[in-house]
């Protein structure tokens, strides 16, 4: 009786989301190395999951990512609506990849609404500091930007 001994290799398929941001709504806020830096990271970091290149803010503690019609965020709200919450995103694939090393790497700012002293003067700030984001093990995010 012949027996045979097979090595099964497993790959894991590696996906990276990156996102170059620079045609926003308003004129004031257009970026213009955002395309260009996505495609510098494609090429050096193409075991990576995610980068985004763009506008970024954090309200009430959370942080977000701005999308380019920016027009629809006129407030704390519209920001919770429209942009995208990097804790969630962070937490939610925590959950799908358990096993697995998470790098964000964010080519934004996390001041608080960069378009609130234009549009809402009536409206306090306590700080402009950024807080510490509540991450789960295993999750990494780096900041291009600052602060």
């Amino acid at each position: 009786m012949a027996t045979s001994t097979s090595t099964v290799l497993r790959f894991q398929r590696k996906v990276a989301l990156l996102i170059g941001n620079q045609n926003y709504y308003r004129s004031e806020d257009q970026l213009r190395h955002t395309i260009n830096d996505v495609d510098d990271i494609s090429i050096a970091l193409r075991n990576m999951k995610f980068h985004f290149s763009g506008h970024g803010c954090e309200i009430n503690g959370r942080n977000y990512l701005l999308p380019i019609d920016d027009e629809l965020v006129e407030n704390d709200k519209g920001i919770e609506n429209c942009a995208i919450n990097i804790e969630c995103i962070l937490h939610q694939w925590s959950k799908q990849y358990p096993s697995s090393i998470i790098i964000f790497i964010l080519d934004c700012c996390r001041l608080p609404y960069p378009y609130k002293k234009k549009r809402i003067n009536n409206v306090k700030r306590e700080s402009n500091d950024s807080h510490p984001m509540e991450l789960p093990v295993g999750t990494y995010v780096v900041f291009a930007c600052s602060p």
